[in-house]
């Protein structure tokens, strides 16, 4: 609570060597570029003033660097079809995101990049760290550092991005010692890198939390602001010499703020430290030397941050003495877009603002840059910690190991129970070559689906840090080859011991062993191209695509669904590159070489072999083949992550194709009648809350406490605030009061709405993270919501204005700046009118002025017939008279919960009286905040203590309430009203909504048809022609069980569209709009039309192209279309039920691979001897009635010839295809019954979807 120190007394002047002098012409004697100043050594930490003699071969090394920049413009230019085919970019219209800007970054300075929304901050900040741009981004101007011009500032800068990646599974330290071993010097001992990393650590107050798992949204683990602490930890490190940092106080409350740019402070006694800032208090803006102020992408002032207040009174724009300059800067720049006069107005002060700024920096004699420190760890090294890293990572976080081992356990309990035991017929050999197809084929590919998805998110992780040069491609691939064999060892252990001795396979301790060899390389082959379709592709959907497709391609080599003799000249060769040709070598010598079976001389091993084109004892070279395809596709992924430098995730368009469909909906936004009053929530009535004695803990051990005994009451027509340190339980208040509570926490206590236990139907809630899609424009997400809601009578242009919308009220969402869409998400509840508006961290990553309007905004809703409580982080202080009550909680408890302008009496008879000219809110989140970066921990734990027990008497004593008396236990439930539109009005909205989104990202739609139309068009290639041989006999049933495969198609299209659209799904049907049956139907609305027109070609491609003949003319050809389209929908409906019972997507993507895979051997064309009760099971399978329908189709009336040398060998097996539908037993009198079975499975499916989504009720999840 104390006032910060004055910026004089901070400063120690000592003689240093000037890098950059600049002639202002802007700011008369107080030049932004004055002789740098160094401060004296600060005992906060060591880690400041200790400087490792190995480290650092020159002394230029200690001095910071400074930054000049002339004339910089960053232009996004608007691309047409013609720049996709080599027009040059620059001639395609253009918007300035920064026009022409000039300034300078001295050295040894905190400089605040400061601005509205949208002004070209953090496009500063990435030309400053030479960093990526968009994909359609042109740069042009003059940049230098230490009077140097061509320089590469990544090896002595560190550059802090807006957004944490961060692996959850590992605790702060390891994150943070991990770092250390890559990033600092390999002259370095170890012990002094883990020095290092944990003096970093107890220097940005992260011991407290030291032994907590960073955790993600499915595991609970560290706060916000304290993984922002942990990516700036990881920056610090290397004790860099420019740190630049964008938003890293976004999140925060206004303590943890304020311990952060307090750290930053004293990091810039060793380099020069550059962040964007949001509403900074006034004790924060103090702390900053230098301030870059930006408006509409052009400087304002550029210089000391002590001499704002003179410039700006010098141009008519006095500050008063008791409002927070950062505050009224921001206010002076803003565009008021809430009248049209003010509008006006406001440009035109901006206009003038920024003609009155003329600086123009004059470089002079250059000084020495830092050479920077020598590249991280040895390359032995990097591989070492990383795959530690990844190691604990992938086993800590149980998830994906426990989902591949159940797979491998799973799947081969039921492939053995299907082919139990196999004896000596004819029939029994066919099943024993059976089984080793579906073993290099059905178990990889679930496993290389699974591996897809997890590299996905590991490689984001891995463009980050390779972006920062921590390691390079070749250690990344060792250690992600290193930490994944353990899993995949045990998994082919387990699946190959299980299944070899279910099956009763060829007895011997060598021919298991070989078996066992056999199933780790295919492993390791399904491990490789995971790798390589991620190194090429990143998404799931575009990577998913490329793997299946090469895998399928590689699979029908082998010449077990494909006849050898058959296969086209042109593609004969591909057997020497396919692991699946290989692999079935090595399986088949290996059971069959030398084996002779009951049923005589045509079925012995070796004629088997001789069948199916193979040798006896072929080993040597499949050996050698498969080793081979492993090593190439893995070193060929190799190649492409180290050419296809792909940039982290912006959020912007990553190809002009993009940026082309997204300026498709950029157009310009319609001008709306200006507005002053606005009563979103007129006529309704208010609700009161009051909470009584309210206690949430842990149902499972430890059993920790999240809200200890809470008592509030937040009146009607009136703003509540709520304030609190992060981690004091704000978010878990709030969702008490909305009903929210997650079921693994049990609640005492109770909570009553205008006297009443039943919660009110109109709760409208905000939550922390937004849910939005991000393919629909401002306007257009509005309008939908509107719909859903049933509420004609709000005006969406008036809400747009209102919000500060209506620059952006055309642009897609994905491409409006994390404000913005928080101001978005307020609009859409404000919608229905509602009674109660609950908020959580509204102001969350917007600038001052914009963060004023918000909560005015808030109180101008309370006042017309609504009752707001909000959780709030730094509110500035002209907000605190809009607050009509507080309630302030630490740890848990509330240590006040009133009035707001009672709040400071309060606390002065407490002891803590709020010293003048102070921020009431800042200075109540200082004392119920715990200091665990100093000495002063005990103390500030002692005195939240105090005043916990000081409240709980007060309010005992004072403001006893009528229900003390009645606690109970809290019977809760879910907030869920009637859906407030019919089935036909919610499903037709959902669905222009649905088709809106899906058809603006076209790599999804392309990547939806192609994953069939791929599979079609690769098995047109290898069945190129039908004829009546008996060949043609086997690729016939060859090319009906590859079709099986098309279930696996469609859980992937599920699986990279339906997560997203479930968690919109989850946050609309918590607040009533609509339920699971309007989903899942406008859900189809998108889907269907796009499996027909892929099913439709498919068909088309293999009864025509490739001659496929099917019985019953024009009717067969639209019945065999139907049987593909039914199997294409059943996939992405179990896709559907397991990422609803599942929210972790990735074990949602092993289970479903491991039963399609199950169901694709019951199939019928390889389990011909399965048990009565595997047989009963496969009943519920459509693969079943689907496959029979197919057969009937494609063998009934058919007649097949043999040569002479087929009948004197006994090869020929079948004359017409009666006998071959017999031998399968399928009778073509079924066909009309499975036909209509397996329609009646395919939407028995989907309503198993529906009710997934309807009774298993999840929380949306960040």
């Amino acid at each position: 609570g104390q006032a910060p120190m004055s910026a004089q007394g901070r400063w120690a002047s000592t003689a240093t060597t000037p890098i950059i002098v600049v002639q202002s012409e802007c700011i008369p004697n107080t030049s932004p570029c004055a002789s740098p100043r160094t401060r004296s050594p600060s005992p906060v930490s060591s880690f400041v003033e200790s400087v490792s003699p190995n480290e650092f071969s020159s002394r230029h090394i200690h001095d910071a660097v400074g930054l000049d920049f002339q004339s910089l413009r960053l232009t996004v230019h608007t691309p047409s079809l013609r720049h996709l085919f080599g027009s040059p970019l620059a001639s395609a219209p253009g918007k300035d995101i920064l026009s022409s800007v000039s300034g300078t970054i001295p050295h040894k300075h905190l400089v605040a990049l400061m601005g509205p929304s949208g002004s070209g901050k953090t496009s500063l900040l990435n030309i400053l760290a030479q960093r990526h741009y968009a994909a359609n981004a042109i740069v042009d101007g003059y940049l230098w550092a230490n009077g140097h011009e061509n320089y590469d500032a990544r090896p002595w800068s560190a550059y802090v991005r807006q957004h944490d990646a961060l692996l959850p599974f590992l605790t702060v330290e390891e994150t943070i010692v991990a770092a250390a071993m890559l990033r600092l010097p390999k002259s370095m001992p170890s012990e002094e890198k883990i020095t290092r990393a944990k003096e970093v650590l107890l220097f940005l107050g992260l011991k407290p939390c030291a032994q907590t798992n960073v955790g993600n949204e499915w595991q609970r683990g560290i706060s916000g602001g304290e993984k922002r602490r942990v990516s700036v930890a990881i920056q610090l490190l290397t004790k860099p010499k420019l740190l630049l940092l964008d938003e890293p106080t976004s999140g925060l409350d206004s303590f943890t703020a304020h311990a952060l740019v307090v750290c930053l402070r004293e990091i810039t006694q060793m380099c020069t430290v550059v962040c964007s800032i949001h509403q900074p208090q006034a004790k924060i803006f103090a702390l900053f030397d230098s301030v870059v102020l930006l408006a509409n992408g052009s400087i304002v002032y550029n210089g000391p941050q002590e001499g704002m207040v003179p410039y700006f009174a010098s141009l008519g724009h006095p500050c008063p003495e008791t409002i927070n300059p950062a505050d009224f800067f921001i206010d002076t720049i803003a565009i008021d877009i809430l009248t049209d006069q003010g509008e006006e107005s406001s440009r035109e002060r901006v206009r003038q603002l920024i003609a009155a700024y003329k600086c123009v920096p004059v470089k002079t004699s250059p000084s020495k840059l830092p050479s920077g420190t020598s590249q991280g760890a040895r390359f032995t090294g990097q591989v070492a910690v990383l795959t530690k890293r990844a190691y604990t990572n992938l086993f800590r976080g149980r998830v994906i190991v426990l989902g591949n081992i159940l797979e491998a356990v799973i799947m081969s309990s039921i492939i053995g129970v299907i082919f139990l035991q196999l004896g000596q017929s004819f029939v029994d050999v066919q099943s024993r070559v059976a089984v080793m197809f579906c073993v290099i084929g059905l178990q990889p590919y679930a496993l290389l689906i699974s591996l897809i998805y997890m590299f996905t998110k590991e490689f984001a992780i891995f463009d980050r840090e390779r972006e920062d040069r921590m390691y390079g491609p070749c250690a990344f691939m060792l250690s992600q080859w290193a930490s994944l064999l353990p899993l995949l060892l045990t998994s082919a252990t387990l699946f190959s011991s299980i299944l070899y001795f279910i099956v009763g396979l060829r007895e011997g301790g060598w021919h298991f062993l070989n078996f066992w060899i056999v199933n780790v390389c295919t492993t390791c082959v399904a491990l490789a191209f995971a790798w390589f379709a991620v190194s090429c592709r990143r998404t799931f959907a575009e990577a998913t695509l490329l793997a299946n497709s090469l895998f399928m391609f590689f699979s029908l080599i082998p010449g077990f669904v494909v006849h050898p003799d058959t296969i086209p000249i042109f593609l004969n060769w591909i057997r020497y590159v396919s692991h699946s040709w290989y692999g079935l070598r090595l399986l088949l010598s290996n059971e069959l070489t030398d084996r002779a079976f009951d049923c005589g001389n045509p079925c012995s091993g070796n004629v088997q072999l001789l069948y199916y084109g193979f040798n006896q004892k072929d080993f040597t070279w499949p050996w050698v083949g498969l080793t081979c395809i492993i090593v190439t596709v893995t070193i060929m992924g190799l190649l492409v992550l180290t050419i296809n430098r792909v940039q982290p995730s912006t959020g912007h368009p990553s190809s002009l194709l993009a940026a082309l469909l997204a300026a498709k909906s950029a157009s310009s936004p319609k001008r709306h009648e200006s507005f002053t009053n606005l009563n979103p929530c007129k006529g309704s009535k208010a609700v009161e809350v009051m909470i009584v004695s309210y206690t949430l803990r842990q149902r499972m051990k430890p059993y920790r406490v999240v809200l200890d005994d809470v008592s509030v009451k937040c009146p009607p027509d009136s703003l509540t605030a709520l304030i609190g340190p992060s981690g004091s339980g704000k978010t878990s208040l709030l969702n008490a009061i909305a009903q929210r509570r997650p079921r693994k926490l049990l609640e005492v206590g109770t909570i009553v709405y205008n006297g009443s236990m039943e919660s009110p139907q109109r709760i409208a809630y905000v939550m922390q993270h937004d849910h939005l899609l991000g393919s629909l424009t401002v306007n257009e997400t509005l309008y939908y919501s509107q719909r859903l809601q049933h509420t004609p009578n709000t005006d969406i242009s008036e809400l747009i204005s209102s919000l500060g919308l209506r620059e952006c009220a055309n642009t897609l969402v994905c491409r409006i700046s994390g404000g913005e869409q928080r101001r978005l998400s307020i609009g859409v509840q404000l919608l229905e009118r509602p009674t109660l508006l609950l908020c959580d961290e509204p102001t969350t990553g917007l600038d001052a002025y914009a963060a004023n309007q918000v909560v005015r905004l808030l109180k101008r809703i309370a006042s017309s017939g609504c009752t707001v409580i909000s959780t709030l982080h730094q509110p500035r202080s002209d907000l605190f008279p809009c607050f009509d009550h507080l309630v302030v909680i630490s740890q848990g408890a509330a240590i006040y919960a009133g009035p707001a302008q009672d709040a400071v009496q309060y606390f002065t008879e407490c002891g803590y009286p709020c010293p003048r000219h102070t921020n009431p809110t800042d200075y109540f989140l200082d004392i119920a905040s715990v200091d665990t970066r100093t000495e002063m921990e005990a103390q500030t734990q002692n005195a939240v203590t105090n005043l916990k027990k000081k409240w709980a008497e007060w309010n005992c004593n004072v403001h006893t309430m009528d229900l003390k008396s009645k606690q109970h236990k809290v019977q809760s439930k879910w907030c869920n009203p009637r859906p407030r539109c019919g089935y036909p009005r919610c499903t037709w909205v959902l669905s222009c909504r649905s088709w809106r989104n899906i058809f603006r990202q076209p790599q999804l739609v392309i990547a939806r048809v192609f994953q069939v139309l791929s599979f079609g068009i690769t098995l047109t290639l290898f069945y190129a022609r039908f004829e009546q041989g008996q060949p043609y006999v086997r690729n016939r049933i060859g090319l009906l069980y590859e079709l099986m495969s098309l279930l696996f198609v469609g859980m992937l299209n599920s699986v990279a569209v339906f997560p997203k659209e479930r968690n919109v799904f989850y946050r609309e049907r918590l607040d009533g709009w609509y339920d699971a049956g309007a989903f899942i139907l406008s859900y189809m609305t998108s889907e269907v039309p796009i499996q027909l027109l892929s099913v439709v070609l498919v068909a088309l491609l293999v009864v025509f192209a490739a001659g496929l003949g099917l019985a019953g003319g024009a009717g067969g050809f639209w019945l065999f279309t139907l049987c593909l389209f039914c199997i294409v929908s059943a996939g992405e409906s179990i896709g559907m039920v397991f990422c609803g019972v599942f929210y972790h997507v990735g074990f949602a993507v092993d289970i479903t691979s491991m039963c399609l895979s199950v169901c694709v051997v019951m199939a019928g064309f390889l389990s011909l001897t399965a048990p009565t009760f595997i047989k009963v099971l496969n009943c519920a399978s459509i693969l079943k009635y689907a496959a029979l329908v197919m057969s009937v189709l494609a063998f009934d009336g058919q007649a097949f010839t043999c040569t002479d040398l087929e009948r004197s060998q006994g090869a020929c097996v079948y004359t017409s295809g009666n006998q071959v539908l017999e031998n399968y037993s399928m009778d073509p009198d079924d066909l009309a019954w499975s036909a209509g079975v397996m329609v009646v499975l395919a939407a028995l499916y989907r309503f198993i979807a529906y009710l997934v989504l309807k009774f298993l009720r999840k929380s949306p999840q960040a």
